[in-house]
């Protein structure tokens, strides 16, 4: 998936921009903030918590090959030249 908007919701919620289908992810736990140039990670204050590389988080910015956690969901983030980056 591309992300094109600055601000992607990830869960398992119909208004999620990223829909999960994981039973142990929140409808909404966490968002992708995307500039055009660099992207971050917010945690939604989610009951689980968000994982990044391991670690819970509550905003951090993410680099290339970060893996994103919720619930039993892995994502992983890359950036992408060409015209969607």
């Amino acid at each position: 998936m591309y992300l094109t908007e600055t601000e992607s919701v990830i869960g398992r919620g119909a208004t999620a921009t990223i829909v999960i289908n994981d039973g142990g992810a929140s409808r909404n736990p966490a968002r992708i903030i995307w500039n055009g140039k660099a992207a971050g990670l917010e945690d939604l204050q989610s009951t689980n918590g968000t994982l990044l590389n391991g670690r819970r988080v509550t905003v951090s910015p993410l680099e290339q090959g970060d893996v994103i956690e919720i619930g039993g969901t892995r994502l992983v983030f890359r950036i992408l030249p060409g015209e969607h980056a």
